[in-house]
């Protein structure tokens, strides 16, 4: 495909399909350009967040594929090695390129390698510990692909540093003080001139940064009046910038907590709160967040050990963090909630989005370790409200909590049937540990709420085979209390969860109560991505699997 030709075939295709089109919109010219100047077959190209990937997925011949683009078993949002033998590195979650180039590189010091970051990824932790090594790697090349925004607006120094007028001899005296050889392009999208820039770089011998500035969103026109500039949407239209989203569309468990809070603050000071997020805002509904808390919004940017490390010093000073973040997300800031959080008994709320099966994103997004994590740490709390009035009721109770623990709250990602949630509220029983639909049976299944929109379905297609009551579990915590007598009634539990296995909560509720009487259905390994439905067969979790151990466990 023509260079001139790719901008479009990325707007028409995603326009239909759906994509990461902002992102990659400001990567074409500078992605075409390092196949006119390095030999791709030998010098190694790896990315900061494989979605700003798509132009050189078609320049190494997956045009083609790009009509399943979203689909099931499609060609995947990220970079990928299983697609194709260009792709060295499975690049999905941010600033993590530098550091594996500086290894590539290591082994390989007769090619170039290439690490392309950007999109926020420079305030990444990874990415300064890599930065540090860097400087003494030997044909490593870094091309900083700088668009002034990350997913939502960038901030700190750095950006103040890429966005002063002096921004070219400060980046150059940055870069240069570390040790690299420090090149910049002025014209992110004039091909000629980026290629001229690559030149340069290759007769360098010392590590060099190629700085080119860009434009997120670059041939688009709705993207400079969107808020992220058209990052990701759903399908859209080109024309209409009212039909972008990057969230699927329809009510949310995130939407009725955000919404939920906001309602709270109408009648309540929220003088000593504190709002925190790390670069995702609209995963988790807080577009207006800003506008209502001021100040006490804080978006870190794409920064997960600050943002649970600033929660940190919050609490210390007597004020209560309100942190927003994606399960996928949350994984790289454990250290923080163990070290920073938990062990000092810091009054703390956490609200995680996308927990369990995540969607299109990449096996790397789905939030299948949360509960072997979260539930394992002291003066932890896990809450996981089993519909959308728990969790308006919870997000509110936690306003004004006074414990000093942290409480986390894991929100399931798809959009909320109505029906579902109505159904559940009129024939189960609310309990302490959740919604309780009872029967004489002395067989319990066990469940979460990111399972509601197809809990119902699983049962029903059980009836005539088996005969169980039903649990849908909202606390879950080391300290198990009275759970343990409550779920001494029954002779046999089976628990579904979209977690693994090895470490999840049927694996828990074995240790505390019998292990013959307690079985999981739950996640062996990566999972594709793919809506919740693919994920789940690909798991083995699909519907006939559920109904089959069932079968043979409820005896």
């Amino acid at each position: 495909m023509k260079r001139e030709d790719i901008r479009e075939f990325l707007i028409s295709t995603t326009e239909i399909h759906g994509g990461h089109i902002g992102a990659n919109l400001a990567t074409i010219e500078l992605t075409a350009g390092l196949f006119d100047v390095f030999d791709i077959e030998k010098d190694w190209v790896v990315f900061d967040t494989g979605h700003q990937g798509y132009t050189y997925k078609i320049l190494t011949g997956r045009s083609g594929e790009f009509v399943t683009l979203n689909k099931d078993g499609g060609m995947s949002r990220f970079i990928s090695r299983s697609e194709s033998l260009y792709d060295r590195v499975d690049a999905s979650h941010a600033g993590t390129a530098i550091s594996i180039a500086t290894g590539l590189s290591k082994v390989d010091q007769e090619n170039w390698t290439i690490a392309i970051i950007g999109d926020g990824t420079l305030v990444e932790g990874m990415t300064w510990e890599g930065l540090n090594y860097a400087a003494l790697s030997t044909k490593l090349l870094i091309v900083l692909n700088d668009n002034e925004i990350a997913i939502d607006k960038n901030v700190g120094g750095v950006n103040s540093m890429f966005t002063s007028q002096e921004w070219k001899t400060r980046s150059k005296s940055f870069f240069e003080a570390l040790g690299f050889r420090y090149l910049y392009c002025e014209e992110g999208h004039n091909f000629e001139r980026i290629v001229e820039t690559y030149r340069m770089a290759k007769e360098v011998t010392t590590p060099v940064v190629v700085h080119i500035k860009t434009i997120k969103g670059y041939g688009l026109d709705i993207a400079a009046n969107h808020p992220y500039k058209m990052h990701f949407s759903q399908p859209f239209d080109r024309k209409n910038l009212s039909t972008a989203s990057a969230v699927p569309i329809g009510l949310s468990f995130a939407k009725v907590v955000s919404d939920s809070i906001i309602d709270f603050y109408k009648t309540n000071s929220f003088a000593g709160r504190y709002f925190l997020t790390a670069g995702t805002p609209y995963a988790s509904s807080l577009e207006k967040f800003n506008e209502i808390f001021g100040s006490n919004y804080i978006d870190v940017g794409m920064a997960e050990q600050q943002l649970l490390g600033m929660a940190a010093g919050i609490s210390l000073k007597g004020g209560l963090p309100n942190v927003f973040v994606q399960a996928t997300f949350l994984q790289r800031s454990i250290d923080q909630i163990i070290h920073d959080l938990a062990f000092m008994k810091l009054r703390s709320n956490i609200f995680v989005v996308r927990s369990g099966f995540a969607g299109q994103d990449s096996p790397t997004h789905h939030a299948i370790f949360d509960l072997s994590i979260l539930t394992s740490i002291p003066n932890v709390r896990v809450r996981y409200p089993s519909n959308l009035a728990s969790a308006r009721e919870l997000a509110q109770d936690l306003q004004l909590k006074v414990e000093n623990f942290v409480d986390v709250v894991l929100l399931p990602y798809f959009p909320v049937d109505g029906s579902v949630e109505n159904i559940l509220l009129e024939d189960y029983q609310k309990t302490h540990y959740g919604l309780h639909q009872k029967t004489a049976s002395k067989n319990l299944l066990i469940s979460l709420s990111s399972s509601n929109n197809y809990i119902l379905d699983y049962l029903n297609a059980c009836r005539g085979h088996v005969f169980c009551d039903h649990l849908i579990l909202e606390e879950l915590t080391t300290d198990w209390g009275n759970l343990t007598n409550y779920l001494s009634q029954y002779t046999q539990i089976l628990v579904l969860e979209e977690n693994v296995i090895r470490s999840g909560l049927g694996a828990q509720l074995s240790l505390i109560l019998h292990s013959s009487i307690v079985e999981s259905v739950g996640v062996k390994d990566f999972v594709e991505a793919g809506t919740q439905m693919y994920s789940l067969k690909a798991a083995g979790m699909g519907l006939i699997d559920f109904v089959e151990k069932c079968k043979h466990f409820f005896k």
